[in-house]
């Protein structure tokens, strides 16, 4: 039998050796078999030092992928208290329901603690030196699970360098990124049907004519640092929106016009759209449609009689607003119990796709 001692001397020259960087945060590490060769303990044994380290925060196993090293630096914590960690706003409307339907379907016996994270503001005037510096900050903790809202403004490439040292990462909502991330899980809405149910709301109705408030083009020297891909939800929304005009034999080329909107968007320029025989909008992102409705006042046009408004994301301000406002509802709630059930099964490379829905209120009746 091996000696405590022996065992002992191992696991400390494994930790000298990632605490001088010889193995570097996100390296592979050696498997208990590839150990017990090199360090003439039995396997058995080397299976214990591993598995104390993960404890440690030192490794972190990923089941059917490897062994990685977490950090040179772990934090002390209860081996028995696993972290999760998210990229989201939680405080918004949207995520806010989001995170609680995760608490919800957690267990509250204290075996997972779960921490929202500080985020940046989704600008292209943001460094790259600043991207780093906030992941690496992430990453002075160990996580089990990384939860990343992975809109097309998240830094990947940044998160890349860091992949391995958490236990398991999961994009929900979106993951607009061109970088693999196989092992990651995707519990996402599907964007294209968003765009299918805006189009076949109107079409169905016999509107033909669409004006669509979409995102903006994103500078692509950033896009490329960021690692964000070309065919990001936007796009794929406009492509559910196409669909549903070709499904139904219209012309969407002619019918449908798109202006990507930035922070806001003149009122001026929505009344010239409705001069030009726009009634109907669709609009990704509820906090863009202020502009309609400040239009509608101005040229005394009726919204929900003149003009129908069809918005995104169904925030809690829609039911405020006057006319209140009909809306896409990405189904944050099922996208949190889905993300639950990824965390507790401990997931790795599986893919869920949520259904939107319409909410339908004043602005635009079924």
């Amino acid at each position: 039998m091996i000696s405590e001692t022996k065992s002992g001397k191992a696991k400390k020259l494994l930790i000298h050796k990632i605490r001088q960087g010889k193995c570097a945060a996100g390296d592979r590490f050696p498997s208990g078999r590839s150990l017990s060769s090199e360090m003439g303990i039995s396997y058995v044994t080397a299976n214990n030092i591993l598995r104390e380290l993960e404890q440690e925060g030192y490794l972190r196993r990923i089941p059917g992928v490897g062994t990685f090293v977490s950090s040179s630096r772990p934090q002390k914590t209860d081996p028995q208290t696993r972290r999760a960690g998210y990229f989201v706003d939680v405080n918004t409307s949207i995520f806010a329901r989001f995170f609680s339907s995760v608490l919800d379907h957690m267990p509250a016996d204290g075996s997972w603690l779960n921490v929202p994270l500080r985020m940046l503001p989704g600008k292209d005037s943001i460094t790259r030196q600043e991207h780093r510096q906030w992941i690496d900050e992430v990453f002075q903790k160990r996580w089990d699970s990384l939860v990343i809202f992975g809109d097309r403004h998240f830094p990947f490439r940044e998160l890349a360098g860091h992949e391995h040292e958490a236990g398991q990462v999961n994009f929900v909502f979106h993951a607009d990124t061109e970088l693999p991330f196989e092992h990651a899980n995707r519990i996402l809405v599907d964007s294209e049907k968003i765009g299918w149910l805006a189009g076949m709301h109107f079409l169905k109705k016999g509107v033909r004519k669409l004006a669509v408030l979409s995102l903006r083009h994103l500078d692509e020297v950033y896009r490329r640092r960021i690692g964000g891909t070309i065919d990001h939800h936007g796009v794929k929304i406009l492509n559910g929106l196409e669909r549903a005009y070709r499904e139904m034999n219209q012309d969407f080329y002619e019918q449908v016009n798109i202006t990507p909107y930035t922070h806001h968007i003149a009122v001026e320029e929505i009344c010239g759209l409705i001069r030009r025989g726009y009634r109907c909008f669709f609009v990704m992102g509820d906090a863009f449609t202020g502009e309609i409705y400040q239009a509608a006042e101005q040229m005394k046009l009726k919204i929900g009689q003149d003009l129908e408004i069809l918005g995104m994301n169904n925030i809690v301000s829609d039911d405020l607003l006057h006319p209140t406002l009909s809306s896409i509802s990405l189904n944050e709630v099922q996208i949190g119990r889905a993300l639950s059930e990824a965390v507790m099964r401990q997931w790795h490379g599986k893919t869920v796709l949520v259904e939107p829905e319409i909410i339908y209120r004043e602005s635009s009746r079924k």
